[in-house]
């Protein structure tokens, strides 16, 4: 989408610049975004979904979420007062959530392809949750090789003591005459 977001550990602010700025050094302009709650933790991952309307930061304490509003018009103002844009965030903490220690500490996080407000956690306890992050309810749940609970749950596959990753592709299912692709599906790998 031609932007760079980046995170601020001193005064925990997203900052996003144009790439072709950033990659020329022609220019200095930035959007800030500060949270309108406290982040606790030292941050160590930030994901932006496809549709750059949301961050997911990932601390060594929790998971956030922070709303990033009109960023593509708010990038090209120079770095003044004026454009530090104080956003929502909050903590991703699903209602209903079996054992809420296990939402302390996230493994990987990443944004759905399709969905701009569905996150796919794997936190520690082997599980990856989809979660939405507007309404903090976990729509689905997945299990990977073991688990410190013995829940009822099917595995998706074996993976040993722990998993450590996981991503999307796109799969084709069937190509026309032309070379065009007639389907195609989201596949976590």
């Amino acid at each position: 989408n031609g932007l760079i977001f980046a995170f601020d550990p001193i005064h925990r602010n997203i900052l996003v610049t144009r790439a072709s700025s950033f990659i020329n050094q022609t220019s200095e302009k930035y959007q800030v975004y500060r949270p309108s709650a406290i982040m606790y933790g030292d941050p160590d991952l930030l994901r932006v979904n496809e549709s750059t309307t949301k961050a997911a930061i990932r601390t060594d304490q929790s998971l956030f979420i922070m709303d990033l509003p009109h960023v593509y018009h708010c990038c090209l103002l120079p770095p003044t007062a004026n454009n530090i844009t104080k956003s929502r965030v909050w903590l991703v903490r699903p209602e209903y959530a079996d054992e809420p220690t296990f939402f302390d500490r996230a493994l990987q996080v990443r944004w759905h392809p399709v969905q701009s407000c569905h996150l796919i956690v794997l936190f520690i306890d082997n599980y990856l949750r989809l979660i939405d992050v507007q309404t903090q309810i976990i729509l689905n749940i997945l299990s990977l090789g073991r688990h410190p609970t013995s829940n009822p749950l099917s595995t998706v596959i074996p993976l040993g003591e722990h998993a450590v990753d996981f991503a999307f592709v796109w799969q084709v299912n069937e190509t026309v005459n032309d070379g065009t692709a007639e389907d195609q599906q989201i596949m976590l790998i």
